[in-house]
């Protein structure tokens, strides 16, 4: 484990367990106290384009990265939110982007 899978200057976190109401707006309110990158919010939508309750945030810092970090388990709306280190491959590909 460790750090090994995760390239320098990488700063992506993995959502899960959003409320499908949930847009690009909500998700940066939660993480108020970490500096989402400009455009650094993907949410994930399954292949009839409906939200899967998961999304990608990238942070502009390593700082910023670990506040977002800190606020795995922490409520959104009603939800429990959880918070995973993540790659930009791992957001492109499950964006259905290739890198």
């Amino acid at each position: 484990g460790g750090y090994g899978q995760f390239a320098p200057g990488e700063y992506f976190v993995r959502l899960r367990g959003i409320p499908f109401s949930c847009r690009e707006r909500e998700v940066n309110d939660f993480f108020m106290q970490a500096n989402v990158a400009p455009m650094g919010i993907s949410l994930v939508y399954n292949a009839r384009d409906a939200p899967t309750g998961e999304a990608f945030v990238e942070f502009g810092n390593g700082e910023d990265l670990q506040r977002g970090l800190n606020l795995n388990r922490q409520s959104m709306g009603s939800r429990y939110i959880e918070v995973f280190r993540s790659t930009r491959q791992e957001a492109l590909s499950a964006l259905g982007m290739v890198a």
